[in-house]
């Protein structure tokens, strides 16, 4: 395993200070994987000795051609809210030791995460005598001068430049690049959210043979990559859905991966959407849809949703704990996402205003008595609550008597784009955040302890939701006060997509490979934006279908050997009514000895096929075992049966009735329908015998998508 740098170490050491030493060491071991493999997918494309143990650092066969080096896109697969960027970090101070010169840190376009982004690369990196770290802000002025500044790092300890991709700052990051001789030395681009802006979303359109220019950012991230030709590029994202159904020689699709797996202290969809999960609260939905429509006004004193109340009653009592615990140095957080649009924003900011104003007043006895017993009773349900799962709450008239002295102060804050700061200003206490877009992907809430969500498109982006779990995060010592408040439906779709992913990620996980990997999608749910994708490069499985191969392999001198093994491993299954049950595992090993060849504009893959059986195995489904059916003959014959080849085309080799009858008893299972046939040539065969396999997949509200290929 690589292991030197004293740049690398020094960011592991400062991981391990941060956090802790199980944290700092699976950084370590996804940061080695990550250059291990760029190390070899660089050497593969472009040879020589610029990058390893015995690396040069500069390029020997400088790269022609019109597109990028095959081989050459990495994906860095994490979970929302995982630590992605200590892993890019660690990585760039490794690669550093290795050969690698020229960083190239692509941030979204949101100039504050950018600039937190550049700022951590430079406070970790500059620990341990790394590469010097620069952002847009320092070149954008004059980049001709300040690439001159950076020239003679580029070929000694490195230079990692961070930018937003905005196009002006891709501009100017271009005349940098040039100017600064950038393709003299091995670069390593790390693009973070890369299936956020990096994608050309004029994809669909030109598909449809539109005559239309791809889209900016995506041209100019290509044009970069043409500046500094002999590079690795890594995507990062916790979403791959969009990159993943790419062509499969689409220049943004990644050939390999690295999964990035949080620590112990990680709280993500594992949690929250279990069966009975303790930190889900149902709201009615049209209470959020009436905030949505910016219908609801303060009237009265109590006028607020009673969801909204209920969630911002359970947030005080939360930093009322906190408070209790650990002084006043606690900072906590609300955050309420229900819409992008201004006009729901300002709905949620006076309701909230309002509804914080009379309960201070309530609790001090400024009004009547009746609402004092309003406002305790309210608190009182939050504090049942959070008991379920905090049992070390303090008591009610504690939690009464700190915001009769804390509440006055409160104040709810819209982060959008009227906002001038843009981003949270966070205060010792308690924060209410409420906003869309800003608060969704990339944006870390400190201290977050209560969510109310309701974004609710009628066709759901897996994608895009996801990455809206702002609730996900390092966020275990907070877990027992923490709630997320929504409509069942909403939660429900957030669990599908939390599961979808888990389909896609375990049968990533099972394979180092990524050609043609499928994604797994839920009911009314889109893997991703329409118009980054070809519809012609996906191809779809649905549960309960029964699918078989329509071009199996048959001659005699490939299937022979098969042929024999397959009738040893057989042989038990002797009744032709009987259903015998096998593991996922043992009926993917038969499945492995009848291949068949890949027809484009059919279902059946042999490797898909073993992709959608490892998936089974994982979550939601957790099945270990399905069932086989084996039939050698009509009657007493065993010789096999006589469907013709032209037959098989058209309806495959099971009847119909047998199928309907494995899917009305085993529905929830994979089933395996094996009919040995003779393989005569007179019915258009090569003369030997073969099986013939037809695969019922479990039946499910998931369907899988594949990149055609």
């Amino acid at each position: 395993m690589l292991n030197r740098s004293e740049c690398f170490e020094a960011v592991i050491r400062g991981i391990r200070e941060r956090t802790n030493p199980e944290s700092a060491e699976a950084v370590r071991a996804q940061a080695q994987v990550l250059v291990e493999n760029a190390i070899e997918s660089y050497s593969k494309a472009f040879g020589g000795d610029d990058v390893g143990f015995n690396s040069t650092g500069m390029v020997s066969t400088p790269f022609i051609g019109a597109a990028v080096a095959a081989g050459t896109n990495g994906l860095m697969y994490g979970r929302v809210q995982s630590g992605k960027t200590n892993a890019s970090i660690a990585s760039v101070a490794l690669a550093s030791a290795y050969g690698f010169r020229c960083f190239v840190v692509l941030t979204s376009d949101n100039t504050w995460l950018g600039k937190q982004t550049a700022d951590r690369f430079r406070d970790q990196l500059g620990a341990g005598a790394g590469p010097i770290v620069k952002n847009w802000l320092d070149w954008k002025r004059d980049p001709e001068a300040f690439a001159k500044t950076i020239r003679s790092y580029m070929d000694d300890t490195g230079v990692v430049l961070v930018t937003t991709k905005n196009t002006k700052n891709l501009e100017y990051l271009e005349t940098v690049l040039h100017k600064s001789g950038a393709n003299r030395v091995p670069g390593l681009f790390l693009d973070d959210e890369a299936d956020n802006a990096s994608l050309n979303t004029n994809t669909a359109a030109i598909a449809r043979g539109k005559k239309v220019d791809v889209s900016k950012i995506f041209g100019q991230i290509g044009a970069l990559r043409k500046i500094v030709p002999n590079h690795i590029f890594v995507q990062i994202t916790a979403t791959p859905q969009s990159l993943l159904l790419q062509g499969l020689d689409h220049p943004l699709r990644p050939a390999w991966h690295v999964m990035v797996e949080p620590g112990s202290d990680y709280v993500g969809g594992r949690i929250f959407f279990a069966e009975s999960s303790s930190y889900l609260v149902h709201v009615d939905d049209q209470e959020l849809a009436s905030l949505r429509a910016g219908r609801i006004r303060p009237g009265n004193s109590w006028e607020i949703p009673e969801g909204l109340a209920k969630a911002t009653c359970c947030f005080l009592v939360g930093a009322a704990h906190e408070y209790f615990k650990h002084g006043r140095s606690a900072v906590l957080s609300m955050l309420i996402h229900i819409d992008h649009k201004k006009i729901s924003h300002e709905t949620v900011q006076e309701a909230l205003q309002k509804y914080l104003l009379q309960l201070d007043k309530s609790l001090r006895d400024k009004l009547s008595n009746s609402r004092r017993s309003e406002a305790e009773r309210q608190l009182t349900w939050a504090h049942t609550e959070l008991a379920r799962t905090e049992e070390n709450l303090p008591p009610i008239t504690s939690v009464v008597e700190w915001l009769q002295r804390t509440l006055r102060n409160a104040d709810p804050e819209v982060i959008n784009a009227d906002n001038p700061n843009r981003r949270p200003e966070y205060r010792v206490g308690m924060n209410f955040l409420i906003g869309g877009n800003r608060l969704g992907r990339g944006v870390t809430i400190e201290g977050l302890t209560t969510t109310y969500y309701g974004r609710d498109a009628k066709s759901k982006m897996m994608d895009t939701v996801h990455q809206h779990a702002r609730m996900f995060g390092y966020r275990k010592h907070l877990l027992p006060i923490t709630r997320v408040f929504s409509a069942e439906h909403i939660l429900g779709a957030l669990k599908d997509i939390y599961e979808s992913d888990e389909g896609t990620r375990n049968v990533i996980e099972a394979d180092g490979a990524l050609a043609a990997k499928p994604v797994w999608v839920g009911p009314r749910l889109r893997p991703t934006r329409a118009n980054v994708l070809n519809p012609a490069d996906i191809d779809a499985v649905v549960g309960g279908r029964a699918i078989w191969p329509p071009e199996l392999i048959v001659s005699p001198s490939k299937i022979a050997a098969k042929f024999a093994k397959l009738e040893s491993r057989l042989a038990a299954f002797t009744d032709r009514d009987d259903y015998y049950e096998i593991s996922i595992d043992e009926m993917r090993e038969i499945l492995k000895l009848m291949p068949s060849n890949r027809v484009v504009t059919r279902t059946w893959d042999d490797e898909r096929i073993q992709q959608m059986l490892e998936i089974v195995e994982g979550n939601p489904f957790n099945l270990k075992s399905g069932f086989v059916n084996v039939r050698r003959g009509r009657g007493a014959n065993t010789s096999g049966f006589d469907v013709d080849y032209e037959t098989q085309q058209i309806s495959g080799f099971a009847e119909g009735t047998q199928i309907n009858e494995a899917k009305r008893r085993f529905g929830g299972s994979p089933v395996l329908l094996l009919r040995k046939q003779k393989g005569d040539k007179e019915k258009h065969w090569k003369g030997h015998p073969f099986y013939a396999p037809t695969l019922i997949l479990p039946g499910s509200r998931f369907v899988f998508l594949f990149q055609s290929g």
